[in-house]
């Protein structure tokens, strides 16, 4: 009989491990993309703060992306495309408040070159998640459970950005 186990991303030591960047690359502390201003025609990343703008989606666990459309061509192709997407149109400004990729990178973890000793070392999974992964604090999970899904919800106009 195979068991499924879900489990919050909040309780979960992976997620933990990620958020304190102990596993990022080097090159992620020293990102030259960390800038609004991007090459590609569009940039696709994840919608930190979906609770404020799409609601009925937070708390599902199925993710929520964001499409930031940098050029022209990329605005073109991404309304051809809105016909098999459901999502909300956001001032870019709104959106960019919680995308801190793309104002700043990753702040290195002093901790990340023994956490990766750890990981090539004969240690367990459970034993990495013991050791490296944080049990989230009574704040945080207020803030997540409790205010964050209390707040006034605002749905944004889209404004092409400014060049």
């Amino acid at each position: 009989m195979k068991k499924t186990i879900i489990k919050d991303r909040w309780f979960n030591p992976f997620w933990s491990i990620w958020l304190n960047h102990l596993m990022s690359r080097p090159s992620c502390y020293r990102c030259r993309f960390t800038t609004a201003e991007r090459g590609a025609d569009i940039s696709l990343g994840d919608l930190w703060g979906v609770h404020l703008y799409c609601p009925e989606l937070y708390g599902s666990n199925g993710g929520s992306s964001l499409i930031v459309c940098n050029t022209e061509k990329g605005k073109i192709v991404v309304e051809k495309a809105q016909k098999l997407m459901y999502g909300h149109e956001l001032a870019f400004d709104d959106a960019l408040r919680y995308q801190s990729p793309m104002r700043k990178c990753i702040s290195e973890n002093p901790d990340r070159e023994r956490f990766m000793v750890d990981l090539q070392s004969d240690m367990t999974y459970k034993e990495i998640n013991k050791k490296w992964g944080k049990k989230p604090t009574f704040k945080l999970l207020w803030q997540k459970y409790v205010w964050g899904n209390r707040q006034k919800v605002f749905f944004w106009e889209l404004k092409n950005r400014k060049k």
